[in-house]
């Protein structure tokens, strides 16, 4: 499965790619019960002096079901398409062949996707926006939500073809950095506060505060590093019941 977003942005020479750095993840989550709905917006930000593509790949729970996919180009709010996986590529590639932006997102293998985002303009900014739902981890009455933010490396034997003339270590195992320039930000509201008992994250620093009727959790610091899983454990008065 992949998703595609087009738009015209001006002519290029597709040969001039050059880096486009991501300068910030925001992460907008609610929990009802069992469940999470989760915002994840990624902004890039083109710096370089020719149009670009960027590619990113990030993770997400493995039992995330996808419902949206947008992008936010100045005033412009581009909604996605779900197509067959090699319709959506192809239309991609038509689309930058056109000179037009494309925005590209592609399930490469379970709950680890890449994000293209092609033919962004010299000083354009681009926000992409991918939305999911998902059941959390329960164990009587705590829930825990988690939010991957690493890829683990994974075995490779050293005999593993290409794939479409790609490497396929390349592919299982991209290159990366330890530290990046761009940090995490994230706001859960977690409903039905007053049957909450406590709340703790094993992996960051947090702060709360009180809505009317929601828990608003959020990182003490301005911004979080993606270097490990932002988790959090919610604590409940009673056990689960059924409901719908």
């Amino acid at each position: 499965m992949a998703t595609t977003l087009s738009e015209p942005v001006g002519l290029i020479d597709c040969k001039t790619a050059a880096l486009v750095p991501l300068t910030g993840v925001e992460v907008d989550a609610e929990i009802a019960g069992r469940s999470s709905r989760v915002k994840i917006s990624q902004k890039f930000c083109n710096r370089e002096k020719v149009p670009v593509e960027a590619v990113y790949k990030f993770p997400l729970t493995e039992a995330a079901s996808i419902c949206g996919f947008r992008a936010r180009v100045g005033e412009k709010v581009i909604e996605g398409n779900i197509e067959e996986r090699e319709k959506a590529f192809e239309k991609y590639d038509e689309a930058l062949e056109a000179g037009h932006g494309g925005y590209l997102l592609d399930e490469e293998r379970p709950n680890i996707f890449t994000l293209s985002v092609g033919n962004l303009n010299p000083g354009a900014e681009a926000v992409l926006e991918i939305e999911y739902v998902t059941l959390l981890e329960t164990h009587g009455r705590e829930v825990r939500f988690s939010l991957p933010t690493t890829i683990s490396p994974r075995y490779l034997p050293a005999d593993a073809p290409d794939e479409d003339g790609i490497p396929a270590a390349a592919k299982v195992n991209p290159e990366f950095e330890l530290d990046v320039p761009y940090g995490l930000r994230v706001q859960l509201r977690v409903h039905g506060r007053d049957g909450i008992e406590s709340v703790e994250s094993p992996s960051h620093s947090i702060k709360q505060s009180f809505g009317e009727d929601t828990l608003e959790i959020g990182l003490t610091a301005e911004e979080g590093k993606l270097d490990r899983d932002f988790v959090v454990n919610v604590h409940y008065r009673e056990a689960f019941q059924n409901r719908a």
